[in-house]
């Protein structure tokens, strides 16, 4: 196999593995936003105790989703970035682009529903 079909290999990698990611993200969204609905339709508070306990497991493992998921594009991409620097091929991810990847910041996401889900599970647990 030439390095070429090599680099092109790992930069389809990285690509296929940042779809899923932003693939798997929609879908989180839209359970979390299911969850949330559930809250508004009901006025019990162990229900909304239960449902925040659902919703903290399942932002939980879309942290957990994402991680992975962000360590196999960075593998990827420094996959690429070694073997365009070793030999006479295009540099595909450049080093000196700034700002903060988009894989970082996907982050914030599961945190701040980890953070609502939390603080909701409290709530409706100590103030009855």
């Amino acid at each position: 196999m030439e390095e070429f079909d090599i680099l092109k290999l790992f930069v389809d990698m990285q690509q296929s593995e940042a779809s899923l990611s932003c693939s798997r993200n929609n879908y989180f969204l839209v359970v979390q936003g299911f969850l949330i609905i559930a809250l508004s339709q009901f006025q019990s508070k162990p229900l909304y105790f239960w449902i925040s306990i659902l919703g903290l497991i399942i932002s939980i493992a879309w942290l957990l989703t994402h991680y992975r998921s962000s360590n196999y594009a960075k593998y990827w991409k420094s996959e690429a970035q070694k073997i365009s620097n070793s030999k006479t091929l295009p540099v595909v991810y450049p080093n000196n682009i700034a700002g903060i990847e988009m894989r970082r910041v996907l982050f914030i996401l599961p945190g701040i529903f980890i953070f609502f889900w939390l603080l909701l599970a409290l709530f409706t647990s100590f103030f009855n």
